[in-house]
């Protein structure tokens, strides 16, 4: 008889149990973690901080160029007064013969009622106590040592103008280089490379100078020129002086205009009769409307050019023409 072994209903059911290994969730994340993730994410961040690179990028480019701009600024203002200062030392200190009264910057015009107190009578002029004229022939012969290529002294009465003429190989060179031939933003007052270093020789002495903000170079014509209230009253009592070597060529007011033409640049022409054609074109073209009376065979012009500063017409130009009035000899 076989033998018969009984199991306990506990045995049994431990027999059975199926033992369940605990599971450590976090370790396992940790096991699963990879570099790959975080690359990941630190390539999201870095997208998102990329708008805030480039504003900061382009805050410091902008601010580089407004300093550089500042900077090339107050060079050149201090060029230009270093120029300016260089050309008054020119002049001598001491003479007994009043200066021209300077004409006012054109600004706001008088009223209506300032007009009728003042009886019509509204000065135009800055009008201190009265200056000392220095003498500009020994203006002239200062400059001529310090650059040969100086052919005269212009000055113009009634305003600011008062500079060495130079005569260059081109009118490139004297556009951006001072008397001392040292590179400024101002240039010089200088004559059409054309013209005769004999000055009695050319019938149009044409001289270019720029118009500077400052008020130096030829500013001056601009400032006449915008004056319309009292231009033409000006223009009567004005007169273009060049000094040089030989004497004193005196000239007045015969045309002024603006034009973005280039037709008042000749300065050699075919005959007579193509001179006293080209007189009558520049005449006709004035906005003074004086009555002048020439004579093509012994009339001598000068011409002044500057900018009008225009931005949208670059080409245009002041125009002041003046005929020769007298020639005082030195004695």
């Amino acid at each position: 008889m076989s033998e018969y072994r009984s199991t306990s209903l506990k045995d049994f059911l431990e027999s059975k149990t199926v033992k369940i290994k605990p599971v450590n969730t976090f370790a396992e994340s940790v096991d699963a973690f990879r570099s790959s993730d975080i690359r990941g994410r630190h390539e999201r961040d870095k997208m998102k901080m990329s708008p805030l690179l480039i504003r900061s990028v382009m805050l410091s480019a902008a601010l580089c160029v407004f300093f550089y701009c500042a900077y090339l600024l107050i060079a050149d203002v201090r060029s230009d007064r270093e120029q300016q200062k260089a050309y008054e030392a020119l002049l001598p200190k001491n003479s007994a013969v009043p200066a021209s009264k300077k004409l006012n910057e054109p600004g706001r015009m008088p009223t209506l009622l300032e007009m009728l107190a003042a009886g019509g009578d509204v000065g135009e002029y800055i009008d201190p106590e009265p200056e000392i004229e220095e003498d500009y022939h020994q203006a002239f012969l200062r400059a001529l040592q310090i650059n040969p290529d100086v052919i005269g002294y212009v000055v113009v009465t009634g305003t600011k103008i008062r500079y060495p003429i130079l005569l260059g190989e081109d009118n490139s060179f004297y556009l951006t280089h001072n008397l001392y031939k040292q590179k400024s933003s101002a240039g010089s007052i200088f004559a059409d490379y054309t013209l005769s270093r004999n000055y009695s020789e050319n019938y149009n002495v044409l001289m270019f100078g720029h118009c500077m903000k400052n008020g130096t170079m030829f500013r001056g014509i601009k400032l006449w020129y915008d004056n319309y209230i009292n231009r033409a009253a000006v223009a009567e009592s004005m007169q273009i002086k060049v000094y040089t070597k030989e004497g004193i060529y005196v000239y007045k007011p015969f045309s002024a205009y603006r034009t973005n033409e280039m037709f008042y640049m000749k300065t050699s022409f075919a005959d007579l009769n193509d001179y006293k054609n080209f007189l009558d074109k520049i005449y006709s073209r004035s906005v003074l409307k004086k009555n002048i009376q020439y004579n093509a065979s012994e009339a001598k012009i000068c011409t002044l050019v500057t900018c009008t500063n225009v931005p949208s017409n670059p080409e245009e130009r002041y125009v002041l023409h003046g005929i020769l009035q007298q020639f005082i000899p030195y004695e």
